[in-house]
């Protein structure tokens, strides 16, 4: 190739460079005149007073170097040595009779992998257990169950991810397929490949739900093991200590009131708010009673009604608004030992209140006008003397002079609970919101003054706060005093049964077992009777025996599914009861099972769709690791691969990129 031709192609072919005057140059030597496939004489051309020999072992010992340090960790995985260096974490039997492997570095790509999508897959990971932060345990089991679908024959559609991941888009991201792309895509670029690990967990819950549709057969020993489960009557030897029998031991650790303020002050808020002052208002309430007492003539005459208003339809209007406190028909009397419950309310009907309703309905239309029009009039910053317009409308001024809530018991026209609110509602220098009313005045209030709720200086309110320290001391002491009893029995090694729906209430709680002689001797050495409950069943909604008054069966019954599955013989540690007043010490007593002949058919069938519902949903919580190490040969091959020792990992080698 000529030099011309060099230089057109290496300018990029057709561009064209501008033409430069010709130079004389000088001749060319030997060396400078080999183009095209012509090699020089000398193969290596080492700098000046340098060894070509040395120089040729320097450049080789540089692509050592280079050959060492870049060689990509795939091609080493492909001469084996990169498998050599990443353990085996499981194995298990495949269908088909081989051993399959997981790879520690497969595993941690699969625990990446659901973590990731974990918030796209909630519907699919929670029934199988996975609630919180997804761990290695899940990773296995979720890996191997995928596996052993697919030996199955079970099979996702891309029709059915579809569907799946349509719900997707709509539920997280309102139908945006845009956002949900973008989404996916920042996860693809952490390694992560949404979709196809979605479709891994939809196959894991389409093989655990078809073995339990499968699995699920009922049978009648099945429905009567659950039927004694659930009815099951439990008796309960108890003592009972009253806190009231504390009190004077309580007042007698009583702190100085340098303590006990500092016991105050560090009370939360909340709890503080029954020592304030109560809130106090002053305000004048304008005020409608009855067409003959406040006829409201210049009121009528400021707002009427429009034109084309029908004085029938303007009465049913107004007594749809009011009626349910306006014309609530008097209560029927009845004597102080009638403990009947109080009858329902009952109302006026239109018919019957008609000409009261066309004579009133003029006169609130117009009052709700004039409120409106005094708003918009203050908005405007007109200055209002309320009281001279209220005389002047024809209307009644009833004015509040810095009462509380309690105070307008002196206000008879006032003091019902929907008065109350609408006068201590109103922002200080603001009319009410809207019009009230009760039988005996229609109205609304302009706010004058609001005097807020303030807490007293602590020597006003110190006897207050030491009978509210006293009351919860009497409760810790009485329960101290039967802690003593319970501490004294044996700490029972019985695990929460796994049934009981009620178990997480055991989590954490020591139980302690005695028997009924050593329980009773123990609260006759304490002083204290002990009493035995008559069977309940632990499972029934309310209980016909059950005496409400009575405090003991009323506690015992509240915590019956705290105290009903635990075994015979359990002593639960001290409880006050709800009111405070009360701290019991439970040993179940005894157990017996309802018969069979107190089941209904609808509790059979009940039964029977249950067990099927729960075989389902106990499948896809099962076949956790221990249930594959039985059923499929699992293996755990790393040591402390789901961290049991307490240091999850600490030797494991970390997973490669890629």
């Amino acid at each position: 190739m000529s030099s011309k031709s060099r230089q057109k192609s290496s300018s990029g072919g057709d561009r064209k460079r501008p033409a430069k005057p010709m130079q004389a140059q000088a001749p060319k030597s030997a060396s400078e005149e080999h183009h095209g496939l012509d090699l020089p004489d000398e193969l290596i051309h080492a700098p000046k007073e340098t060894s070509k020999l040395r120089f040729a072992l320097m450049v080789g010992l540089v692509v050592l170097l280079l050959l060492i340090f870049a060689i990509p960790s795939s091609i080493m995985n492909l001469s084996g040595r990169g498998r050599r260096e990443d353990p085996i974490a499981v194995q298990w039997d495949r269908a088909n009779g081989e051993r399959a492997v997981l790879h520690y570095t497969d595993l941690q790509k699969e625990l990446r992998d659901l973590d990731q999508v974990q918030g796209y897959a909630q519907s699919l990971l929670i029934p199988l257990g996975v609630t919180d932060k997804v761990t290695r345990r899940d990773a296995v089991r979720i890996h191997v169950l995928a596996s052993l679908a697919e030996d199955a024959g079970v099979r996702i559609s891309d029709r059915q991810l579809g569907v799946y991941l349509k719900s997707i888009v709509d539920q997280r991201f309102g139908g945006d397929k845009e956002a949900y792309k973008n989404a996916i895509q920042a996860i693809a670029l952490k390694g992560t490949k949404v979709e196809p690990t979605v479709r891994r967990c939809m196959l894991v819950h389409r093989y655990l739900a078809l073995i339990g549709y499968a699995g699920s057969v009922v049978t009648p020993k099945g429905i009567e093991d659950a039927w004694n489960y659930d009815h099951t009557e439990v008796s309960y030897d108890y003592v009972r200590v009253g806190t009231d029998e504390f009190v004077d031991a309580a007042r007698a650790d009583l702190p100085d009131d340098a303590k006990l303020e500092a016991w105050f002050e560090a009370q939360p808020e909340p709890q503080k708010t029954k020592y304030f002052t109560p809130e106090r208002r002053t305000c004048e309430v304008a005020v409608f009673r009855d067409v003959d007492t406040t006829p409201a003539t210049a009121l009528l005459a400021a707002f009427p009604a429009p034109e084309d208003a029908v004085p029938e339809e303007r009465a049913q209007e107004y007594y749809d608004r009011v009626y349910f406190r306006r014309f609530v028909k008097p209560a029927p009397e009845t004597s102080e030992d009638d403990e009947a419950a109080p009858a329902a309310k009952e109302f006026f009907s239109f018919e019957e209140v008609k000409d009261r309703c066309l004579a009133e309905a003029p006169v609130y239309f117009a009052m709700v006008d004039w409120l409106a029009d005094l708003k918009k009039r203050e908005e405007a910053g007109e200055e209002i003397d309320f009281p001279a317009e209220v005389a002047s409308m024809g209307l009644e001024l009833i004015r509040v002079e810095n009462a509380t809530r309690d105070d307008l018991a002196d206000y008879p026209d006032l003091s019902d609970p929907a008065m109350a609110n609408t006068l201590f509602s109103a922002t200080p220098g603001d009319f009410s919101f809207a019009l009230t009313w009760n039988d005996k005045v229609i109205g609304f209030a302009h706010t004058v003054e609001r005097v807020e709720p303030t807490l007293p200086p602590f020597s006003e309110i110190r006897d207050q706060v030491a009978e509210d320290w006293i009351q919860p001391k009497a409760k810790e002491l009485a329960t101290a005093h039967l802690s003593s009893i319970w501490r004294a029995f044996a700490i029972s090694d019985a695990k929460p049964d796994p049934r009981n729906p009620y178990s997480f209430f055991l989590r954490g709680r020591i139980q302690r077992t005695a028997d009924a002689e050593s329980f009773r001797a123990q609260a006759a050495e304490a002083g204290l009777e002990v009493k035995t409950s008559e069977p309940a069943d632990r499972s029934a909604t309310q209980d016909p025996t059950s005496n409400p008054d009575d405090p003991d069966e009323k506690f015992l019954w509240s915590n019956r599914v705290f105290f009903g599955y635990l075994d015979v013989g359990t002593v639960v540690e001290p409880m006050p009861n709800l009111d405070g007043d009360a701290v019991y010490l439970v040993r179940v007593a005894g157990h017996r099972t309802v018969p069979l002949d107190a089941m209904s058919p609808k509790d059979y069938e009940t039964y029977r769709r249950s067990a099927r519902s729960n075989f389902r949903r106990d499948t896809l919580l099962g076949f956790g690791v221990e249930d594959l190490e039985r059923t499929v040969g699992l293996v755990v091959v790393m040591d402390d691969l789901f961290g049991d020792s307490g240091e999850e990992d600490a030797d494991a080698p970390e997973p490669s990129e890629g």
